[in-house]
């Protein structure tokens, strides 16, 4: 399947539609059949290469969340995301889940790295304000070992960004403390954080299985994001929501 999304990706380049989409800063795709929808999204954003993102949008979250899952089959893991919009009521927090807030900040994230990607939403999850990007990166904070941060001033941070304190840290959102070691599920990876300090240098990073409790990784360095984007005080929820 790969391959005939590069050889239609060819087809694209060599069209007038290729040239459409670089000349404007944006750009809509009309006629294409629903059943093409993820296809036709992936050979164009494999046609733009270096060029904007692509963003694929349907009437609701489960036709996006299924062609996002239809386009794996496509493309890498890392260039195609799924963008959620509210399952419940419009405008109300309380219609995301756990997941879906994880789905949308991981989204933004790539965004604010300025990584190109191809983003299935709904036409609810499209229209949805997002905060500023300077709020967010205001709040994004970066840990490396060997390098001094005090465990007390990391979990008052993971505290301000919505993170919740749990015995066990087994969904995206928690975090549990054991002594020396902080547990930490963020966005940014599928599996959980392990952050080993000595006294308050980072030792140790590393992410584990949270079934198991048992280590399948190791990292130098990490990217703390909030626990998602209406990790804001008040003054600024009222410009969004």
């Amino acid at each position: 399947m790969r391959d005939l999304v590069e050889l239609y990706s060819k087809k694209i380049e060599k069209s007038g539609i290729l040239r459409k989409f670089k000349e404007k800063a944006s750009s809509v795709l009309y006629g294409v059949p629903s059943s093409s929808h993820s296809f036709a999204g992936s050979a164009l954003f494999k046609s733009l290469k270096n060029s904007q993102n692509v963003i694929v949008v349907s009437p609701l979250n489960n036709e996006a969340e299924f062609l996002y899952r239809e386009s794996l089959s496509y493309l890498e893991e890392a260039e195609s995301y799924f963008f959620p919009g509210p399952e419940i009521i419009p405008y109300e927090y309380s219609g995301y889940t756990s997941e879906l807030r994880r789905d949308r900040i991981r989204v933004l994230s790539k965004i604010l790295k300025g990584e190109r990607i191809l983003i299935f939403t709904s036409v609810l999850g499209f229209l949805r304000s997002i905060p500023d990007v300077k709020s967010l990166e205001k709040k994004s904070f970066s840990l490396k070992r060997s390098v001094n941060f005090s465990p007390e001033k990391l979990i008052k941070k993971l505290v301000e960004l919505g993170y919740k304190r749990e015995e066990r840290c087994e969904k995206f959102g928690d975090f549990s403390v054991k002594g020396g070691i902080i547990d930490l599920f963020t966005s940014f990876y599928d599996e959980p954080l392990r952050l080993d300090f000595i006294g308050d240098t980072l030792d140790e990073i590393k992410i584990f299985d949270p079934s198991t409790q048992r280590s399948t990784g190791e990292k130098n360095e990490v990217t703390i994001l909030p626990c998602d984007e209406f990790s804001l005080n008040e003054e600024e929820k009222k410009k969004y929501y």
